[in-house]
């Protein structure tokens, strides 16, 4: 049975080699979980942010202290910080933010399955380069 803990209290971390995307309601995240846990896929492998909790451990301002802004400064300057904002209204409005390791299936792969499951945002974050599915 998934239960999800909502009471994380860990910052967010540039998800390097993985591949995020929004799920819309509970439903089509058991069923993108189903899936990947068929595929080999444990849930210890995945980061999982549930609604408007999620977005404040996404925390898209760098509200967590000088360090967390220069952060969050540096990211302004590239891509990451319009996906954080996407990804903290998505959350807010009650979605699922799920980021799955690419090594596995692969992004393609991982961007179909999101799709099968009315999944959005699909996105790739590599070392240096962040890329829309």
């Amino acid at each position: 049975m998934l239960e999800i803990d909502d009471t994380q209290k860990t910052a967010y971390r540039y998800p390097i080699n993985m591949v995020a995307g929004i799920l819309p309601t509970f439903e089509a995240l058991k069923g993108m979980l189903t899936v990947l846990q068929a595929d080999g896929i444990t849930l210890d492998d995945l980061t999982l942010f549930c609604g408007p909790r999620g977005a404040d451990i996404l925390d898209k301002e760098g509200d967590r202290g000088p360090t967390w802004r220069v952060r969050r400064f540096v990211q302004q300057l590239g891509d990451e910080h319009q996906q954080l904002a996407r990804y903290d209204a998505d959350l807010r409005r009650g979605h699922y933010l799920l980021l799955v390791p690419a090594e596995e299936l692969g992004k393609e792969e991982l961007a179909e399955l999101f799709r099968q499951h009315s999944g959005s945002r699909v996105t790739s974050f590599g070392r240096f380069v962040i890329e829309n599915l």
